[in-house]
């Protein structure tokens, strides 16, 4: 079976007389391993990435005029992944263009569900990418603004234990030449096994929660508290919209120095707001929020966050305060609600 269908092939089978062994003599020359060719197991192996097994044998039949079973499909992913995780995980060509390539260190990791024939299990996956630093943009600008493409990416994924999975974080990090984690960006959706693992395995690195899961969390705050699609949950998120001016304005002029949204303090059950100069934790006064240490140097330009704005910006730090606050000022208003509601009763 090839790519562009089957061919019917007729060579000899040679026996040795002495040990009995036999083969066709003709099949390394012409690259053939088995019933089907490289360039043919290659588009399975595509199929299955994209597609149950069942449907993949349907869709390869339908583009490609390739009649292979849902069986032969998964015998033959199977087989082409185990071989290339072990390429992966073993041959120092799997990480030489990483090595060699310029560029701000990302990490990224998530957890999502897959069907195994264990039933339902979570898997989960990390992303090392490097990439050049984009240009300043402004809260207006976050969601439409174009980043540089990654030069380079490597990816691995596993079903297991989030301590083991993140055991393999620092085990890369040596193999991609990574010697200083400081200079890695984490980015993550605020799950709380991912910052237990930074703090764990890359604990120099900096935590950056994504923006945009922040703001789910408010806008479902406002749809519970009000309903959804009331006037008075439109009214709440306007006036706590990320994209307003005055908002960010005034977040960023109380915001020195700038802050960070770092990762999660194992003594502490809610996220500690750090000093992007020094690291140290910051008290919980607001406007007045200061280090609690005077700063000694600043943080080196390089090292900043492909997604993070200059000092100049409004900093995602400031932002997600903002958040929190909204976030506070709606449940103290929801308290206030229901307690009415109680005395009423």
């Amino acid at each position: 079976m090839t790519s562009s269908g089957e061919v019917c092939l007729s060579r000899v089978y040679f026996r040795c007389v002495a040990c009995g062994n036999g083969g066709f003599a003709a099949d390394g020359r012409l690259g053939i391993h088995g019933r089907y060719s490289v360039e043919a197991e290659r588009l399975v192996c595509l199929a299955a990435a994209s597609w149950s097994y069942d449907v993949s044998s349907d869709r390869l039949e339908e583009f490609c005029g390739l009649e292979i079973g849902d069986t032969a499909i998964r015998e033959i992913s199977q087989r082409r992944g185990a071989a290339m995780n072990a390429w992966q995980n073993s041959d120092p060509e799997a990480c030489r263009e990483f090595r060699e390539s310029e560029g701000e260190v990302e990490f990224t990791t998530d957890g999502t569900s897959v069907n195994t024939t264990e039933g339902w299990r979570e898997t989960k996956l990390a992303i090392f990418s490097k990439r050049e630093l984009g240009a300043a943009a402004t809260p207006e600008e976050w969601a439409t603004r174009t980043l540089p493409a990654p030069k380079v990416r490597v990816a691995f994924a596993a079903i297991e234990a989030s301590d083991r999975f993140g055991s393999r974080w620092s085990q890369w990090c040596r193999r991609l030449g990574i010697l200083d984690t400081s200079n890695i960006t984490v980015l993550a959706d605020g799950a709380k096994w991912i910052w237990e693992e930074q703090l764990n395995h890359l604990p120099a690195a900096e935590g950056m929660l994504d923006i945009f899961h922040a703001l789910e969390h408010v806008a479902e705050s406002a749809r519970a508290v009000f309903g959804e699609g009331t006037a008075e949950a439109k009214q709440w998120l306007d006036a706590s919209d990320y994209r307003n001016n005055e908002t960010a304005s005034v977040s960023k002029e109380a915001c020195e120095p700038r802050l960070t949204f770092r990762v999660r303090r194992k003594s502490q059950s809610s996220y500690a707001l750090r000093c992007s100069s020094c690291g140290r934790p910051l008290d919980r006064e607001w406007p007045d929020r200061r280090c609690l240490q005077k700063p000694d140097r600043s943080p080196p330009e390089t090292n900043r966050c492909p997604l993070e704005s200059p000092p100049s910006q409004p900093h995602g730090g400031a932002l997600l305060h903002h958040v929190q606050r909204s976030l506070e000022n709606l449940l103290e208003r929801a308290i206030r609600h229901f307690t009415e509601i109680r005395d009423c009763t």
